[in-house]
């Protein structure tokens, strides 16, 4: 490794390339910055082995790249519940222990004796485990969610089985407590917006804290008008991930009846990994259509009417509402879908917070082409103004001081 470039021992959860998630397209982001000025060393992890492109692509950006293989990372807690409980005992909750290694722990204490590094940034505060018991560097944290309070709305939103909901609140006391912990041992914490900012100081007593605004790179494919004024509204996420579970079952059991009422050849158009079990639940539904995980999402993008984002629970900022902005695509949403992005509701969104606003505001904008058109500009403009490559800028300006 050069000299003339300091290093940093880079952790997070999962693979960051491709960048096929918010999470992963914020951390991509992040490396992509500090590597202009610090040599990177990334650790992370991934369910399955990375592909040589993907490691590839890394390594234009990374020093060294090091993927701890663990193919349980997805794997329900009840698969395993002998080892659910003996983390229980160890106050582990199981958002933390699912990404543990021993192998990992060793590999990074060892490099840590090896190259001595300035710093040692963790990319989501589960990854806080493997920080060492002797700090010599400085220790930096990469927040994405205030993850308590998500712990917390995930109980109160469940409303189905006792025994998961018996998880849930356990989830919710050990993952305040290892936050608690943790959060204090860090020298600096850059938050995803001011809201999980505010949060984070109100309730741990922090003042190291301050604002990452999450960037988004405009890949130059920006929706020109409905080219084809279809009716097709779109929902763009991971459907094993509880929020995005809550959102759409809300969206398709309380508000899509609603637009069918009135406009019954709308169609919703679900692009994201989901499970047989809930895809199942609306079979017959002839107006709801299930893509799956798909690589290349431009093209739904494009076609689609409007972007719905039916949030319930969740934190940070939703980075799908930035691809959508960067395709002039209109957005309806909640209060919480739209959190962390300070633009303006009629303007550059329509916030709605119970169903038949929702609704109102999806048919206003499958009806009236102007409306929609002006909304979608606006995002697009909003985006170009507020998340553009200089607040990796003024970024990478604060981290200097923050080491020096």
């Amino acid at each position: 490794m050069t000299t003339s470039k300091k290093n940093i021992i880079y952790i997070t959860q999962l693979l960051p390339y491709p960048p096929i998630s918010g999470g992963r397209i914020k951390s991509l982001n992040t490396i992509q910055t500090l590597s202009k000025k610090f040599n990177i060393i990334l650790i992370c992890f991934s369910k399955n082995r990375p592909s040589k492109k993907s490691l590839a692509y890394l390594k234009k950006y990374v020093k060294v790249i090091k993927v701890f293989h663990l193919p349980k990372i997805d794997e329900e807690p009840k698969e395993d519940i002998k080892k659910l409980l003996k983390n229980y005992f160890r106050f582990i909750p199981n958002y933390v222990s699912q990404f543990h290694s021993n192998k990992a722990t060793t590999y990074i204490n060892n490099l840590i004796q090896k190259i001595s590094p300035t710093v040692i940034h963790i990319d989501h505060i589960n990854m806080a485990q493997y920080l060492p018991k002797n700090k010599k560097q400085a220790w930096i944290l990469e927040e994405h969610n205030v993850e308590y309070q998500l712990a917390w709305k995930r109980f109160l939103n469940f409303q189905e089985i006792k025994k998961t909901k018996v998880y849930l609140l356990i989830e919710f006391v050990l993952t305040y407590a290892y936050e608690r912990k943790f959060l204090r041992k860090f020298d600096h914490i850059f938050s995803i917006s001011e809201f999980d900012k505010l949060a984070l100081e109100k309730k741990f007593y922090l003042n190291n804290i301050s604002v990452q605004a999450p960037v988004y790179i405009d890949n130059g494919e920006k929706r020109s008008l409905i080219e084809k004024h279809k009716k097709e509204i779109l929902f763009i996420g991971d459907m094993t991930w509880m929020p995005n579970i809550i959102a759409v079952k809300w969206f398709i059991d309380k508000i899509f009846p609603l637009i069918l009422r009135l406009e019954g050849s709308t169609t919703l158009i679900i692009v994201g990994k989901t499970e047989n079990d809930f895809k199942h639940q609306y079979d017959d539904h002839k107006n709801i259509r299930f893509l799956g995980f798909q690589m290349n999402i431009s093209e739904y993008f494009k076609k689609a009417s409007l972007f719905v984002l039916p949030f319930k629970v969740g934190g940070g900022v939703r980075i799908k509402a930035l691809t959508a902005f960067s395709h002039s695509l209109a957005i309806v949403t909640t209060k919480l879908g739209i959190q962390g992005i300070k633009g303006t509701n009629y303007r550059d969104f329509l916030i709605a917070e119970n169903e038949k606003q929702f609704a109102k505001a999806c048919l206003l904008l499958i009806r009236n082409e102007k409306i929609n058109k002006l909304i979608g500009e606006n995002g697009w403009k909003y985006l170009q103004k507020n998340h553009s490559k200089n607040n990796n800028s003024e970024f990478l300006k604060k981290y200097n001081k923050l080491i020096q």
